[in-house]
């Protein structure tokens, strides 16, 4: 029986006209970075054909959506297969896809409401082992449909590809007997006429399947890096299938070389020494202007010493860094050597050192960013080297945020999940050094109807005071060491006193930590306690970070967690385990940057956004019986003031993730010179 596609057909190729005129749109798809060439899912999400898998990779850090909608007989008395995926390139090789499947046909199961319906959520993985090449076909392995309940797609495959002349690609695997998907020996193969035109065909092993795939929007899609697709598929036993998703791909890999591989100097520069006024009294004046804080400044020989508290460019502190740089070398008179300090609530966290001549060399871009790199001194210091009054001090400065969250009930994924969409107004008040306020209240904006009124999450409603040192305990002054003593409320009827340290080790690539702490419905009445310990550490060509803490955790359930982070640009993608007493959770969280790259200057009372939007989603693994979605596994005690968050940036600020981010502090630096003053060093 010939598969109806050509109907609906007919309005994508009109839509695909920009990807037809462009010439270069119609090249070799599959000539195209074998193997990883950002590829569009498949019905299971990962790069592939219909339900064939593909020797292939999500491109590196980007990130897949899409959706489909599926007539299965696959799962008895189903209909309706709907699928909604979220995908990454998590690393080079390594496809990440996190998946949520709804069936239906108003029969079968019914939940509490009266409604029928099997949900799943569930994750797969896929790693390249072999990139293609020109004898050699490419080499993946994967796992479909980890823990999913469901299981509509579970599979464990090995599938190698090969692609000739750049537009046809066959691809031949094996995948686990008696499974939903991939049974046995599988194989398809792709027509690509252009890149934005794929024709398939396949067997999964039980299924013959055919369809075309088409990237409508053609090279402007490339050029923004946002690439939509739409397949029009057909499978035996089942008829069409429709699937819609869009990739994101990012930008082209920074230079790593340390030769001279930076922009040139803007011709806007004005010349050497043309700022204006040279001496402390200007300096500080300028910074001050700019919004920075706690802005000190001395002359100790050749050097110049300068103290400052960034609160007004989000995210990266390097940024900041260029802006006080600049103005240093710019009202520096004679001295060599720039030495700038960073604080956190008047707390010097990290110092960095350079040459005043070495820093205009590499603004000028006559000096490569691995260069300059290796030029710079950082550390982070026990003691700031200025003292004395600051200028623009933060003391009763208070910022305002109101950050949004979602709450869920234990639930099955059989049944209907319960939620809350609640409101966290949160204020942060400096006190003086070291010493701040922080609140947090919970407000209810909606739940549904069977979410329980009193029910009650960790970290929610909060009000503490923390003071805040350099060194250990009772130990003052020591280098990379931040120690916090917190006292108030940290959760509903948790009252009591938490002891944070953390310490950066060497360059930063590694660090250590931890929290102790006792509370109780009253000061007088500790039952409670936690007490956990981490190691961090940090990669920086791939800006990747991982994370293992263990102990007892804020409900008191013993047990580790895991965690993989890396930055997808602004955004922020984890993978997180979680194995306690209580249970074994595993899942990702997404954060989304809320606030633009500066934000208002900080004053008596600032309204502004959360940095970012923690999306967190999770599910029991390893449980025979049913997944449950618990939110009692691993629950670390937030105090309100982290000392990684609020005091290391995020854990950025060190000297590796500096020596990454190089760039950003040139660029920093050429908008002061540019600015209406002008000038360079």
């Amino acid at each position: 029986m010939t598969p109806p596609l050509l109907a609906p057909l007919v309005p994508l190729l009109l839509a695909s006209a920009p990807a037809v005129v462009d010439p270069g749109w119609c090249g070799a798809r599959f000539a195209q970075d074998p193997g990883r060439g950002g590829e569009a899912p498949s019905l299971a999400g990962l790069p592939g054909l219909m339900q064939v898998p593909s020797a292939s990779a999500l491109a590196d850090r980007s990130v897949m959506m899409a959706l489909n909608t599926v007539h299965t007989h696959d799962i008895p008395g189903a209909v309706t297969q709907r699928n909604a995926f979220l995908g990454f390139g998590l690393l080079p090789r390594l496809s990440v896809v996190a998946r949520g499947t709804s069936l239906t046909n108003g029969q079968a199961i019914v939940d509490a409401q009266g409604r029928w319906g099997l949900r799943d959520r569930t994750a797969s993985v896929q790693w390249l082992a072999l990139d293609e090449r020109k004898w050699r076909p490419a080499v993946a392995a994967g796992i479909q449909d980890i823990g999913g309940n469901a299981a509509v797609f579970k599979a464990r495959y090995l599938v190698a590809g090969k692609s000739v002349a750049g537009r046809v690609r066959l691809t031949a695997g094996y995948g686990q007997p008696g499974s939903y998907s991939l049974d046995g020996a599988f194989g398809g193969v792709e027509v690509a006429p252009c890149r934005w035109l794929t024709i398939m065909a396949e067997h999964d092993g039980r299924f013959r399947s055919a369809g075309v795939r088409v990237e409508p929007a053609g090279a402007l899609a490339r050029r923004v890096r946002l690439v939509p697709s739409v397949d029009v598929l057909w499978r035996e036993g089942d008829g069409r299938v429709l699937a819609a998703g869009f990739r994101w791909l990012p930008p082209a890999p920074r230079s790593a070389g340390g030769a001279v591989s930076t922009p040139a100097r803007p011709a806007a520069l004005a010349p050497l020494g043309t700022r204006g006024a040279t001496g402390e009294a200007a300096l500080v004046e300028a910074l001050v202007a700019h919004g920075f804080e706690n802005v000190r400044a001395a002359w100790h020989g050749d050097t110049v010493d300068v103290t400052y508290e960034n609160r007004l460019y989000n995210r990266e502190e390097w940024d900041a860094l260029g802006v006080v740089l600049a103005e240093m070398a710019a009202r520096a008179g004679d001295a060599r050597l720039l030495r700038a300090t960073v604080l956190r609530v008047d707390l010097p966290v990290l110092q960095v050192a350079v040459d005043r001549e070495v820093f205009r060399q590499f603004v000028d871009g006559a000096l490569g960013d691995a260069a300059f790199a290796d030029r710079l001194v950082v550390r982070h210091p026990g003691k700031a080297p200025v003292a004395g009054a600051a200028a623009n001090w933060s003391r009763f400065h208070a910022d305002v945020t109101v950050r949004p969250r979602v709450d869920h009930m234990l639930l099955s994924e059989i049944s209907v999940a319960e939620a809350r969409a609640i409101a966290l107004p949160e204020a942060t008040v400096q006190l003086g050094r070291g010493v701040s306020v922080t609140g947090r209240k919970t407000v209810v904006l909606g739940k549904t109807r069977l979410f329980p009124d009193g029910y009650v999450e960790a970290n929610a409603d909060q009000l503490a005071v923390h003071v805040t040192r350099p060194g250990f305990p009772f130990v003052t002054g020591g280098g990379g060491v931040l120690t916090q003593v917190s006292v108030g409320q940290f959760a509903p009827r948790a009252l009591g006193a938490a002891l944070s340290t953390d310490m950066v080790l060497g360059d930063g690539r590694w660090s250590v930590g931890g929290v102790a702490a006792a509370f109780g419905r009253t000061f007088t009445a500790l039952e409670r306690s936690v007490l956990v310990g981490s190691v961090r550490y940090r990669h920086a060509p791939l800006d990747l970070a991982a994370s293992v803490s263990a102990g007892r955790y804020f409900h008191g359930d013993v047990g580790a967690t895991a965690e993989l982070e890396r930055r997808f640009g602004l955004l922020e993608v984890a993978l997180f385990a979680r194995a306690t007493e209580t249970a074994k959770i595993a899942g990702y969280r997404v954060s989304l940057p809320l606030t633009g790259r500066r934000d208002a200057r900080p004053g008596a009372v600032r309204v502004r956004l959360p940095e970012y939007y923690d999306f967190t989603h999770w599910k029991t693994v390893l449980d025979p019986v049913i997944g449950l979605s618990r939110t009692d596994v691993g629950v670390p005690l937030q105090t309100g003031q982290e000392l990684v968050r609020g005091f290391r940036m995020r854990d950025r600020l060190n000297a590796v993730r500096l020596g990454r981010d190089v760039a950003l502090l040139r660029e920093g630096a050429r908008r002061v010179w540019a600015g209406p003053e002008g000038g360079g060093p």
